[in-house]
C-alpha cells in the first residue's frame, strides 16, 4: 500500500501541515503496517508448525491399530500349533480389538473409513473369528488413509509412501495367510482349494518381501547397524517361512502347522519393530520440525518487534530534534515508490536530518526485508510442490494430477504410457461405471481435507484394470498449475485375478460352469433368510457309471455340461442351479408352484447327441419346499436327499416330493441297520429253515 502512495501527495501533505504532526503520523502508520506484516507471518508460520505437530501425532497413534491387527493374525497362528493356548490368544485379541474401538472416533479420518473398521470388529467380536469377514481389508484401507494423508508433510515423502505401503499390504497378506491356514489345519487334509490357496499365498509373500526389504533400506541410514540387521533376520525368517510351506504342500502334518506358527511369530515381531520404529521416526521428524518451526517463528516475531519498536522510538526522537529540512526526504519517498530498495540520493553528511533520512532507510528497508521473506516462503512452498511432483512422476505407478472440479491436468510417464494420450481423459473415461460414485464421493472428500484410498476398476486403453488408489489432497486446494488432487494408482489386477480364480474354484464348478456345493449352500442359506418360499429339486443320473464305461468319460463329461446347459436354459429368471456331487444337480426355485416337474424330467431326459452318435439318459428326480419341509440348510438337504432315495427306488423314476413320514421311515432304517449289525457283533442271529411241500 505504501508503494502506491504517490510521493506528490506527501509533500503536499507537508505543506498543508506541520511538517513534525504529519511526518510523526506517517511513521506510526509505517511501523504499525510493519507490525501487521510481521504478525501474519507470524500466524501463518504457527499454523503450519502446529499442522507438522498434529501431524506427527497422527501418525505415531497408528502403533495401537497394528498391535489390534497383530493380535488377530497372531490368534489366527497360534490355532495352528495345539500347544498354544488358544484361549488366552483369543483374550488378548479381543482385549486389543476394544481398544482400537476406543481410539477410533479420535483419528482423523473420514466417517465411511471408520464405519467400515467399526462393522467388522463388531462381526469378529459378535461372530467369532471363523466368521466371513473383511477385517484385514479394512484395516488396509483405514490405515492407508491416515497414513498418507499426513506424509504430504514429511520431507521424504516418495521413500515413506514406498515403505508404508509394503508394511501395510504385508500386514493385510499376513493375517489372510492365517486365516486360510487355520481352515486347512481343521481339516484332516487340505482341499483342492485349500491347496490352491497356500500355492498362491507361497507365490505372493515372497514377492511382497522383495518390495518390503528394498523399501526398508531406502529409509534406514547405513549407519543404523541394528535396523539393517533387522532387515536381514526378516529376509531369513521369510525364508524359512516359504520353505515350511513348500514342506506343507508336499506332507500335511501336525508339527509342520506348529513350525510355521513359530516361524510367522518371530516375522511379526521383526516386522513390527521396524514398523513402530519408521512410524515413530516419521513421527519425530515431523513434530520436531514443528517445534523447530513454532520457535523459530516467535523468535523471528519478537526480533522484528523489538527492531520495529526501537527503530520508531529512536525516529520519534530524532524527529523532535530536527524539525527542519524535511523537504529531504522527497527523495526517499520517491524511492519507495518506485519499488527501489537503496536510493542514490545523497545527503550532505553535515546535514542536521542525515539521522531520519538514515532511520527512515533503515525502516522502509525491514518492510522492504519482510515482504522479501514472504516471497521466499512462498517460493519455497511452490520449490516443495515441485519436489512432490517429481517424487510423483518418478514412480513406476501410474499417476494423475487433478483439478478441482476433477478435470485430468497430467500424468506421469507410466499413465502416458497405459492411456496412449496426453491429454483429454476425463475421469468418467477413465473409472469403470460400476466404481464412478464411489471415486466422485472419495474425490470429494478429499477435496475438503482428507485423503482416501480406495479400490476400483480403470479402463485404459479398452483395457480394465483393478488399481488400489491414493488419493492425495494438495494443502491449498489448488496451485498455480490447477492441480488439487494427486492419484497414486497402485495395479492390483493380477492379484485380482488370482483371487477372483480362488473365488471360482471356491463357489464354481469348473466342468460345467455351476456353482458347486459350497456355492450352492451359501446361496440356500440366503434364500432361507428371505421371506420369500421356494423350491429345492435335486436331479441324479441314474447308471451314470455305465454311460462312462460304455461311451468314455470325456463322452460322460459332455452329457453333464450339456445337462447343465439345459438347467440353467430352463431357470433363466426363476431358478439357480448347481453341480453339488459327480453326477447329482440341484435348482433352487425362487417361488413355489411354478415349475412343471413332469416337463422339467423330459426337457432333461430328451436324447443327446454325442461325437454323431445319440445317447437316452434317464434320471431321478425329488422335491422339497421350504420352509414348509425344512428351515435350515442342513435339514433342507437331509429332506430332498430322503425324497431322492424314493426317487431311486421307482422303476420309472418319476419327480418325487419330500413327505414327513419319509423321514420317519428313513430314520427307522438306520435304527434297524444299526441294530443288525449290533445282532451280528454279539452273535444274536439264529437261522431256521422251513420246509417246502410240493402237495
Amino acid at each position: 500500500m505504501l508503494r502506491r502512495l504517490s510521493p506528490v501527495f506527501i509533500v503536499e501533505a507537508f505543506r498543508r501541515r506541520s511538517y513534525y504532526k504529519t511526518f510523526s503520523w506517517m511513521i506510526a502508520i509505517i511501523g504499525l503496517l510493519a507490525l501487521i506484516v510481521a504478525c501474519q507471518h507470524l500466524m501463518k508460520t504457527l499454523e503450519e508448525g502446529y499442522r507438522f505437530k498434529a501431524s506427527g501425532k497422527t501418525i505415531a497413534e497408528v502403533t495401537p491399530f497394528n498391535h489390534a491387527e497383530q493380535e488377530v493374525t497372531r490368534y489366527y497362528f497360534s490355532s495352528l500349533n495345539k500347544d498354544t493356548d488358544v484361549l488366552q490368544a483369543s483374550k488378548q485379541s479381543d482385549r486389543a480389538l476394544e481398544q482400537l474401538t476406543d481410539r477410533l472416533p479420535n483419528m482423523k479420518a473420514t466417517g465411511s473409513a471408520q464405519e467400515e473398521v467399526l462393522a467388522e470388529v463388531k462381526k469378529l467380536q459378535r461372530q467369532g473369528y471363523e466368521s466371513n469377514h473383511r477385517f484385514f481389508t479394512t484395516m488396509t484401507n483405514f490405515k492407508s488413509e491416515i497414513i498418507f494423508n499426513q506424509l504430504v508433510l514429511s520431507k521424504e515423502t516418495g521413500s515413506y509412501y514406498n515403505v508404508f505401503s509394503n508394511l501395510i499390504l504385508m500386514e493385510e497378506q499376513l493375517g489372510k495367510s492365517a486365516e486360510i491356514l487355520k481352515d486347512a489345519r481343521q481339516k484332516e487334509e487340505p482341499s483342492s482349494i485349500d491347496r490352491l490357496r497356500i500355492q498362491q499365498m507361497r507365490i505372493d509373500l515372497p514377492i511382497r518381501q522383495a518390495s518390503l526389504i528394498k523399501s526398508l533400506y531406502d529409509v534406514i541410514p547405513l549407519q543404523d547397524d541394528t535396523g539393517r540387521q533387522d532387515v536381514a533376520t526378516m529376509r531369513e525368517q521369510m525364508a524359512a517361512y516359504t520353505q515350511t510351506l513348500d514342506d506343507l504342500l508336499r506332507a500335511p502334518k501336525v508339527e509342520t502347522y506348529a513350525a510355521l506358527a513359530g516361524q510367522a511369530e518371530e516375522y511379526e515381531s521383526s516386522m513390527y519393530r521396524l514398523y513402530d520404529q519408521e512410524l515413530n521416526q516419521v513421527a519425530q521428524e515431523m513434530q520436531d520440525r514443528g517445534h523447530h518451526i513454532i520457535r523459530n517463528a516467535w523468535l523471528l516475531f519478537g526480533a522484528t518487534s523489538v527492531l520495529i519498536l526501537g527503530l520508531l522510538i529512536l525516529t520519534l526522537s530524532l524527529l523532535r530534534a530536527f524539525r527542519q529540512d524535511l523537504s529531504l526526504l522527497k527523495g526517499e519517498a520517491n524511492t519507495f515508490a518506485e519499488d527501489r530498495r537503496q536510493s542514490g540520493y545523497d545527503v550532505p553528511e553535515r546535514n542536521d536530518f542525515q539521522p531520519v533520512v538514515q532511520a527512515f532507510r533503515t525502516m522502509t528497508a525491514i518492510i522492504a526485508g519482510l515482504l522479501d521473506h514472504n516471497d521466499a516462503k512462498t517460493k519455497e512452498i511452490k520449490q516443495k510442490k515441485a519436489e512432490i511432483e517429481s517424487l510423483f512422476s518418478q514412480n513406476t505407478d501410474p499417476i494423475l494430477a487433478m483439478s478441482s472440479d476433477y478435470t485430468i491436468v497430467n500424468g506421469n510417464e507410466r499413465f502416458r504410457q497405459l492411456t496412449k494420450a496426453t491429454a483429454g481423459w476425463t475421469i468418467e473415461e477413465l473409472i469403470h461405471p460400476a466404481d464412478l460414485n464411489r471415486m466422485r464421493r472419495a474425490l470429494k472428500q478429499s477435496l475438503e481435507g482428507h485423503s482416501q484410498t480406495i479400490r476400483c476398476k480403470m479402463l485404459f486403453d479398452e483395457e480394465i484394470l483393478n488399481m488400489f488408489v491414493n488419493i492425495v489432497h494438495v494443502a491449498n486446494k489448488e496451485d498455480d498449475t490447477g492441480v488439487a488432487l494427486y492419484l497414486s494408482c497402485h495395479d492390483e489386477t493380477d492379484q485380482f485375478r488370482r483371487e477372483e480364480r480362488i473365488t471360482q474354484l471356491a463357489l464354481f464348478d469348473m466342468l460345467t460352469g455351476l456353482l458347486n456345493r459350497n456355492g450352492f449352500e451359501q446361496k440356500m442359506a440366503d434364500a432361507l433368510k428371505a421371506p420369500q418360499p421356494g423350491e429345492l429339486v435335486t436331479i441324479s443320473v441314474r447308471q451314470f457309471r455305465r454311460i462312462n464305461d460304455i461311451y468314455g468319460h470325456g463322452a460322460g463329461d459332455q452329457i453333464l455340461k450339456d445337462l447343465a446347459n439345459r438347467l440353467k436354459h430352463h431357470f433363466i429368471g426363476t431358478g439357480q442351479a448347481a453341480r453339488i456331487g459327480g453326477d447329482e444337480f440341484a435348482v433352487l426355485v425362487a417361488q413355489q408352484d411354478i415349475v412343471d416337474y413332469e416337463k422339467l424330467k423330459q426337457v432333461i431326459e430328451h436324447v443327446y447327441e454325442i461325437d454323431g452318435e445319440y445317447v437316452n439318459v434317464s434320471i431321478s428326480m425329488s422335491m422339497v419346499r421350504y420352509p414348509d419341509d425344512a428351515v435350515a440348510v442342513t435339514s433342507l438337504l437331509s429332506s430332498v436327499d430322503i425324497a431322492m432315495q424314493h426317487a431311486k427306488q421307482q422303476t420309472e423314476g418319476g419327480p418325487v416330493w419330500f413327505e414327513s413320514w419319509m423321514s420317519a421311515e428313513y430314520l427307522e432304517s438306520v435304527v434297524l441297520e444299526g441294530e443288525l449289525r449290533d445282532a451280528i457283533e454279539k452273535n444274536e442271529l439264529q437261522l431256521f429253515y422251513q420246509p417246502q411241500i410240493n402237495l
